[in-house]
């Protein structure tokens, strides 16, 4: 007996520079209900990195605080027994409910990486099915993991499928718990799942800008507060260079893609869509020589100095009223040929 959730392979999904790989799982959970659902959660998520307030730094309310506008909550059950796993994805499947788990990349037998004690990344990986006869799951994840996913996947990005056994599922599980018990015990013993329990207010990509019009807040700038805040020794670590730039540049090329979808201007009219891209490449061009700049300034023991870091800030604050302008401008002329028509 097959049971089996309608979640989609989205091979038009995200790098996970730009949407990492635990949240990428959580959007395609919330796909489930609604196969957009998968945008709009990528697109509320890049805005809370690069404008939201860190209110609360909880991982599943954190995340609610989105999907609560699609109808839907992230839980989370606790597993103290082992040989409740099995059954538990099983019931939450079963209620329409799809599961996500985050273990370990090195306690994955399909990654490269597994077994290596040195890599203690987290992962996040989906359940979509399950085959009682054949003692099997299918699982989804993201073909970030290039050197096996490709092998899987043969496409880009998305929600590849893996048929996993009972056992390699169970054996996963515990061999994550045995590392979170020694360093982090926030994900010990949990299984994540989404349920819809309440209307959505967000069922098209114009609801969406609209929400984003009318609720969202520009004023509070994450990526110009970090260029305030940061220091020299900030920018020779490679770690910190790497987060900011998938948190402040790459992760933009979702609110761009999802601006296209949205837009009905811009797939009507040429000159339109041309000026769009042209605002898309200077912008996120921008953000590439403005981290890159900050970097090569720290490697070379040369930091720049407040002036030159408030003429930064100022580029940053500037171009993303712009961005603001334009969404404003696009939703505006969009909203009259629809009251035109």
């Amino acid at each position: 007996m097959m049971k089996s959730l309608k979640i989609d392979y989205y091979h038009d999904a995200y790098s996970t520079e730009a949407v990492n790989c635990i949240d990428q799982p959580i959007a395609g959970a919330a796909g489930n209900f609604n196969y957009h659902n998968f945008f709009y959660y990528c697109f509320y998520l890049t805005l809370h990195k690069n404008w939201g307030f860190a209110q609360n730094k909880d991982f599943v309310e954190t995340r609610n605080q989105i999907l609560n506008k699609m109808g839907l909550t992230l839980k989370y059950c606790l597993i103290e027994d082992p040989n409740e796993l099995l059954s538990s994805i099983h019931n939450l499947l079963d209620n329409n409910c799809p599961v996500v788990i985050v273990p370990k990349r090195r306690t994955l037998p399909y990654d490269y990486t597994y077994g290596d004690l040195n890599v203690n990344i987290m992962h996040g990986v989906l359940f979509t099915d399950y085959d009682l006869n054949r003692s099997v799951f299918v699982v989804r994840d993201v073909a970030h993991i290039e050197l096996s996913g490709a092998k899987y996947a043969g496409t880009g990005y998305g929600l590849f499928k893996l048929w996993l056994s009972e056992e390699i599922v169970r054996d996963i599980w515990l061999k994550t718990n045995e590392i979170y018990r020694k360093e982090d015990l926030y994900f010990l013993n949990k299984i994540l799942f989404i349920e819809k329990n309440r209307s959505s207010k967000i069922n098209s990509f114009s609801e969406l800008i609209e929400d984003f019009i009318e609720n969202f807040n520009f004023s509070h700038n994450n990526f110009a507060n970090a260029i305030a805040d940061c220091s020299v020794e900030d920018f020779l670590d490679n770690g910190f260079v790497a987060n900011l730039r998938n948190t402040y540049q790459l992760s933009m090329t979702v609110v761009f893609d999802v601006l296209e979808k949205s837009f009905e201007s811009l797939s009507q009219n040429i000159e339109e869509r041309k000026t769009f891209h042209e605002f898309k490449d200077k912008y996120l061009r921008s953000r590439y020589l403005l981290i890159s700049k900050l970097h090569a300034a720290a490697l070379r023991n040369k930091f720049i100095e407040s002036d030159e870091k408030k003429k930064i800030i100022n580029e940053i604050l500037k171009n993303d009223n712009e961005l603001y302008l334009l969404i404003n401008e696009l939703y505006i002329r969009d909203k009259k040929k629809i009251q035109g028509d």
